[in-house]
This record gives structure tokens, C-alpha cells and sequence, in this order.
């Protein structure tokens, strides 16, 4: 069992001589994501884990072991977040373990998972060749973009890491590390005190890709930490390679 921090974690089971590996995430939360929500940290988390873990196996029939590990993987999932959000109380003088509320049954709905498909040498040099995403419909983004349109974003994306910053919202996964890693660029910067010069950032793209809309989102998402200092910039329009800058 492999855990990645709050939000997910990885199952690996040996079948006659087969790997199969199982990925267990939120996808509400990218990896500390939950952290970026409840700024802090909190003690006893994988304590929290194996023991909701520990709880689910136990109670299940010898017979039913090896189906209840999925279910006490959530339950260990549900359980770590929810001591990360509880703490011990807001009670200073007396400070209380949340049992009830880490240990009641779990929002199993809320976890999702999906099997990791083997990699060849070949496809481990290319970090972006697997997606979550892809393998909902098997690789018809279309049934997916129609579903969101007859049943709502929350429904059709259920199962999908969706990255979320402000208004901004995208399943895509090479757009999630890429939005996040501006994010935590800017975020550097905004907490810096030594900054000498502006933060600038060239976003390039055709007409209407969306890079007004990307880079406003971000900079009013990072706004709630500091409501001063940024100034956004459109300074350039140059033909065949439109850009937008942000400092």
C-alpha cells in the first residue's frame, strides 16, 4: 500500500505472478490539495488511515478479505481527511480526539478508483501518456463532453481528477500540472519578501484558446492571500504567435 498524502493512495496485489495495481483518489482534491483549503498540518494521520483500514478487514469474513481492502482503503482515505479537518477541536484547554466524526461510515462516493495500466519501456519515458480521463469512456472525450452538457459537470465528471482554480476548471491532466505549476510559481513569488523585479509569465495560444480567461482566473484565485501587488498585463499581440503576459 502506497498513500500520496491526503488524497489518494495506490493498492498492488500479486496474481499468479501478474502485478496489478489499483489507484485509490479524490477526485474533488489533487494530490495536497486538502492542505491548500485547511492551511496547517496535523499529527496521527496514517494512524488515522490503517486503523479505518485495520476496522474494515476485521470485520469482514475470511472469505471477503481480499474484496473489503478496497473499502477500507476509502474508509482510511475518509478517515485521515477528516482528522486533518477536525484537528483535536477548536478548544484550546481541552483538545479531544474526533472519533465520531473520523470513524463514522464513510462517503465511499466521494473516492474513486481505476487500475493502472502496465507501462512498456517505451511509455515510461513520456509522463503524460496516462490519463485518468481517457480511460472513463475508453478514449471518447466526446461521450464525455456530451454527458457533461445532459448531465451536469459533478455527474459526468464523478469519477475524473478535475482541477479547479477559481472559475477555472479542467479534467485534463498535462492542463492540471501545468496551471498547478503556475499556481505555485505565482504563490512563491506572492510569499517572497525579497522579490527585486515583477513576476512575468507569457501565455501563448490563437484567439479565444482561453488565455485572458486562464490567467485572470488564477491571479483572482491567488487573490485571497493578498489583495495587493498585481497587476495584470496584455501588452502584445504578435501574428501566428499571440500571447498574454501577467506580472
Amino acid at each position: 500500500m502506497v498513500r500520496f498524502g491526503l488524497e489518494g493512495a495506490i493498492h498492488c496485489t500479486r496474481k499468479g505472478g501478474k502485478v496489478e495495481s489499483r489507484l485509490y483518489f479524490d477526485p474533488s482534491a489533487i494530490e495536497d490539495g486538502l492542505r491548500d483549503k485547511y492551511p496547517g498540518d496535523m499529527q496521527g494521520l496514517s494512524s488515522a488511515f490503517t486503523a479505518a483500514l485495520a476496522a474494515r478487514m476485521a470485520s469482514q469474513s475470511a472469505e471477503g478479505k481480499e474484496l473489503s481492502v478496497g473499502e477500507g482503503v476509502r474508509d482510511g482515505i475518509f478517515a485521515a481527511q477528516q482528522l486533518f479537518r477536525h484537528g483535536f477541536g477548536n478548544i484550546m484547554e481541552q483538545p479531544d480526539y474526533p472519533s465520531m466524526e473520523i470513524f463514522k461510515s464513510a462517503e465511499h462516493d466521494s473516492i474513486a478508483d481505476i487500475i493502472i495500466p502496465a507501462l512498456s519501456a517505451a511509455e515510461t519515458a513520456d509522463p503524460n501518456f496516462w490519463c485518468i480521463l481517457k480511460e472513463i469512456k475508453d478514449m471518447v472525450l466526446e461521450d464525455i463532453a456530451y454527458d457533461i452538457v445532459i448531465k451536469g459537470e459533478t455527474a459526468a465528471l464523478k469519477q475524473a481528477p478535475v482541477g479547479s482554480f477559481g472559475k477555472l476548471k479542467t479534467a485534463d491532466r498535462a492542463e492540471i500540472e501545468s496551471f498547478r505549476s503556475i499556481r505555485n510559481l505565482m504563490q512563491e513569488y506572492i510569499n517572497s519578501k525579497s522579490a527585486a523585479r515583477p513576476l512575468s509569465i507569457a501565455v501563448f495560444g490563437f484567439p479565444g484558446s482561453g488565455k485572458s480567461f486562464g490567467v485572470t482566473r488564477l491571479k483572482r484565485a491567488l487573490r485571497r492571500d493578498r489583495s495587493s501587488g498585481w497587476t495584470l498585463m496584455f501588452p502584445v499581440q504578435i501574428p501566428f504567435r499571440f500571447n498574454k503576459c501577467i506580472s
